[in-house]
């Protein structure tokens, strides 16, 4: 039987939290779901649209009674929150989950705020348009969510949080901090900057060449989408994670290099070891992704 998480506030009613408390209004495991967010009228459109069920208007009103918080906000605003709402949390938290995509730092930081009853939590699936208005009650269906305990997680809290990432319908994994956000740094923040680079490059010739949009065709859109996102997002991960990325950003340099003194026999061989080793990790990544 699905537990049900009674009252549930999310701090950043964006398209990550709002896609969670969608799901949970929708499936009926929340007897409400609570949202705080400096944006008013990202409240207001997720008010009105059924996201959340109500909004509050303080940081005590948001937290009273509150049995299960989700901060779903920056990363770099995850730890000044925390402080602002500690102060105002009752006996009824439970636990207190972030899906931030990098977990080392911020993971640390928010232990130490709110104790055993902190675990990390990150679905891995998005969009690269954000906000409220692009909140989906199956953005995670058929999803991996990695679980993040720090060493203070109690075994309640984590076995909510086990919960929670099934009852937005992903499959919940266990790792370390550390290996989370090395994980991560190979399959979501690499490309992350590595689109951003295809995009700025390619950018800079369409002045000389006016008629390069009207080419564009699946590769361009597959490799550069996720550089639509937010370039917030970019700034925090790379805060809180540059020290697992700039190995891959070096490696990526020297195949590139490589690239340019091979032959064309060499880039055949290149390519073919490319292509297997990528339909190697989508065999085994979740049935959502196929190659």
């Amino acid at each position: 039987m699905q537990l049900r998480f009674g009252s549930v506030g999310v701090a950043g009613v964006g398209l990550i939290g709002g896609s969670i408390s969608l799901r949970l209004l929708r499936d009926g495991l929340a007897d409400e779901a609570r949202g705080l967010d400096v944006d008013a009228s990202a409240l207001d459109f997720a008010r009105s649209h059924g996201i959340i069920s109500n909004v509050s208007s303080s940081e005590s009103e948001f937290m009273r009674g509150l049995e299960v918080l989700i901060i779903a906000t920056p990363i770099g605003q995850m730890e000044e929150l925390s402080l602002k709402l500690i102060p105002h949390a009752g006996g009824d938290l439970k636990v207190v989950i972030d899906v931030g995509s990098t977990k080392a730092v911020v993971g640390k930081r928010l232990s130490e705020i709110w104790g055993e009853i902190y675990v990390g939590l990150h679905p891995m699936a998005g969009k690269e348009l954000v906000g409220p208005q692009n909140a989906s009650p199956d953005l995670f269906e058929g999803a991996c969510c990695a679980i993040v305990p720090q060493p203070p997680t109690s075994e309640k809290a984590l076995s909510i949080a086990f919960e929670l990432a099934r009852a937005i319908g992903a499959s919940p994994i266990r790792m370390s901090p550390e290996e989370h956000d090395a994980i991560v740094a190979c399959t979501s923040h690499l490309p992350m900057f590595l689109a951003i680079a295809l995009s700025a490059a390619v950018g800079a010739e369409k002045h000389r060449l006016p008629l390069l949009p009207k080419l564009v065709a699946g590769g361009f859109r597959d490799t550069t989408r996720v550089a639509s996102g937010s370039p917030w997002l970019v700034s925090d991960v790379w805060a809180t994670n540059a020290s697992n990325i700039l190995p891959l950003l070096d490696r990526v340099i020297q195949l590139l290099c490589k690239v340019k003194t091979s032959s064309p026999e060499e880039i055949e061989a290149l390519a073919r070891d490319a292509k297997a080793a990528r339909e190697e990790i989508l065999l085994n990544a979740p049935s959502r992704w196929t190659i």
